[in-house]
């Protein structure tokens, strides 16, 4: 079954250079694009609403994420300006922050 935007040679390179991740999260993406993502976004913002039971609460963690993926994006854009190898400590340092977010907004 041929399935169009599929490419089996770029999960291949993929793997063979190292990003399992980025591989495995190529299957789906090739295929659904952003909407993969969005879906993702949906899942987490749908259990929220099922613990808390509050609309407020679920709005306000869904602009932090939206936040934190605006942030990701200027990451990728200053990533110009920072020095060499601190992408990586200032990725991880947005992750952990959101995921204190996540954590004191469930709680």
């Amino acid at each position: 079954m041929f399935i169009v935007g599929f490419d089996p040679l770029g999960m291949w390179t993929m793997l063979t250079q190292g990003n399992i991740i980025g591989a495995v999260l190529s299957s789906y993406t090739n295929v659904l694009g952003v909407w993969f993502y969005f879906l993702v976004l949906l899942l987490g913002m749908v259990m929220i609403y099922m613990k808390t039971q509050n609309f407020g609460t679920t709005m306000i963690t869904a602009m932090l994420a939206l936040a934190g993926s605006y942030s990701a994006i200027t990451l990728g854009a200053i990533s110009g300006i920072l020095p060499a190898g601190s992408e990586y400590y200032v990725g991880i340092a947005i992750a952990l922050g959101m995921a204190v977010i996540f954590y004191k907004v469930v709680h």
